[in-house]
């Protein structure tokens, strides 16, 4: 069982030591000194799915019955091929209720059926969401689909009013030089991990280490 005070080591002992934790913190401490947001980032920079810890509201009954039936269409894809399933989705990317919409981009994200085209129409409208979770879900629905010419949307991204959307821009950076430029735009960002993270990956490509013998 882990426990503690302190949430890094509990992570630790969750995750395993040898996991990259990264931590932003509110601009105003709480008393309890937890984090605003904490990252696990991995050897792969964008292979994974946004992971936040922060205070969130219960969902409403009628949420629990939408995410219940999203699961269900879910299932019935993977097991079915259904393509209604991909449809039901693509309805509920434009649900009025935000974790709706984020819960529909995550599925539309790992789904194996859905037109890449079409996905890639999606990302880029939920790029301008009201919702930052919702934006951060299609900054890396974009990164994962690989699609190219979207160094004009990481621009976007990387200019987001909100330090999530910014940081999981530059998580999904690549190695090209249009992305290495756009990390060296990062490192001027006002939010210290934003920085950090640009700093972090600019110095994993242009200081490499040598490979073990």
């Amino acid at each position: 069982m882990c426990s503690g005070e302190a949430i890094k080591g509990v992570l630790e002992c969750l995750l395993g030591h040898e996991a990259d934790l990264m931590f932003r913190y509110p601009g105003r401490p709480s008393k309890a000194g937890w984090p605003k947001d904490v990252w696990v980032l991995g050897t792969s920079f964008v292979d994974r799915a946004p992971v936040g810890v922060g205070a969130s509201s219960a969902p409403n009954s009628a949420a629990e019955a939408k995410s219940a039936d999203m699961a269900d269409a879910d299932h019935d894809h993977g097991k079915t091929g259904k393509p209604n399933a991909v449809a039901n989705l693509l309805e509920w990317v434009h649900s009025e209720n935000a974790k709706e919409r984020v819960e529909a981009l995550s599925r539309l994200t790992a789904d194996k059926g859905a037109d890449p085209a079409v996905l890639r129409v999606v990302f880029e409208q939920a790029l301008f969401d009201e919702d930052a979770e919702v934006r951060t879900h299609a900054v890396y629905g974009l990164a994962k689909d690989g699609a190219e010419d979207t160094a004009g949307l990481w621009h976007t991204a990387l200019y987001d009013r909100d330090a999530s959307v910014r940081l999981m821009a530059v998580d999904s950076l690549g190695e090209g030089v249009e992305d290495l430029a756009l990390l060296r735009e990062a490192l001027a960002d006002t939010d210290e991990t934003v920085k950090a993270l640009a700093a972090l990956k600019l110095d994993t490509v242009e200081n490499p280490q040598p490979e073990p013998r």
